[in-house]
């Protein structure tokens, strides 16, 4: 498309690349690169590996119903039981959407709210026989997908890896390692 100078003279139209344009497009480019390639993206993208590779597992064994949000309490659910805010306040979900997943997991039959034994008023969150299933299968399972990633790492990388993270989290505070 072109458009008409005063003059008569056909001219391009404005594309919004000026002397800045290329400038702009350099920009751009880098900070493709620079959000592609942080260590921030690449941890999250190490994760979502991590845990679609062990919801794929879960499938296999007999529990397709699970998706990736109800790993985020299952994770964080001792066999002991625990109160849904606390699994909250470890995983940084609202009350809420932590509660519409314990409902969920209840409702395929993974777990169930009993009576707290030290506040009659409150709830514990604990696993059904068939979420003891599920629990026990999880070491294998853990166990299975760190031997892959060690596969591709290699023994010293994987080792190396492990120590970096923990020392991160303990460095921030994180208290949520073992």
């Amino acid at each position: 498309m072109t458009t008409a100078k005063r003059d008569g003279e056909a001219k391009a139209p404005k594309t919004g690349r000026g002397r800045r344009g290329s400038g702009t497009a350099a920009l751009a480019a880098a900070t493709a690169a620079i959000r592609r390639e942080h260590i921030g993206r690449l941890l999250l993208v190490g994760f979502r590996v991590f845990e679609g590779e062990a919801l794929a597992r879960f499938e296999t064994i007999g529990f397709s119903d699970l998706r990736l949000s109800h790993l985020a309490l299952i994770r964080n659910l001792p066999p002991e039981g625990i109160r849904t805010s606390e699994i909250a306040d470890l995983t940084g979900l609202t009350k809420q959407a932590v509660g519409q997943l314990a409902t969920e997991l209840e409702e395929f039959g993974y777990c169930e709210r009993v009576p707290d034994p030290t506040d009659g008023r409150a709830k514990l969150l604990t696993f059904t026989v068939r979420g003891q299933e599920l629990y026990a299968e999880i070491p294998k399972i853990l166990t299975a997908i760190e031997a892959e990633f060690e596969t591709v790492l290699g023994t010293s990388d994987m080792a190396a890896l492990r120590r970096s993270l923990k020392k991160l989290a303990l460095a921030h505070g994180s208290d949520k390692i073992g």
